[in-house]
């Protein structure tokens, strides 16, 4: 379930999330009457509208794709003036990937890092 609280505390609004986020969102951003969020588990990027009518959905949730694929486990993103995205896609994948405000994949860059292991 997703819950929106205003800045007091009391519910605005809240549904299920049986279509499109799987487990658990990892990061959370609004722009106007848009609701997009990552779920690393699901291995989703996902905007909604309030009522919870999902409208798209990136990667397929529950199928963590292979290095070099988006998702694996995407953890962030961001939303440029444009209405760009732009998904980080940690942990495996070692990615930011560049979307249309469409959803099409407009390029992809990053790399995992040669430093000694932690």
């Amino acid at each position: 379930m997703l819950i929106i609280f205003d800045t007091d505390g009391n519910v605005i609004e809240s549904w299920e999330t049986r279509s499109g986020l799987r487990k658990c969102p990892w990061c959370l951003r609004r722009r106007q009457d848009n609701i997009f969020l990552t779920d690393g588990w699901g291995t989703a990027s996902t905007s909604s509208i309030p009522g919870g009518k999902f409208q798209w959905t990136l990667g397929t949730p529950g199928v963590p794709r292979p290095p070099g694929v988006p998702f694996n486990r995407p953890t962030d993103l961001a939303i440029a003036p444009d209405g760009c995205l732009f998904v980080s896609d940690g942990y495996v994948n070692h990615k930011v990937h560049k979307f249309s405000p469409d959803g099409e994949l407009i390029k992809s860059w990053g790399e995992p890092g040669r430093g000694p292991d932690i």
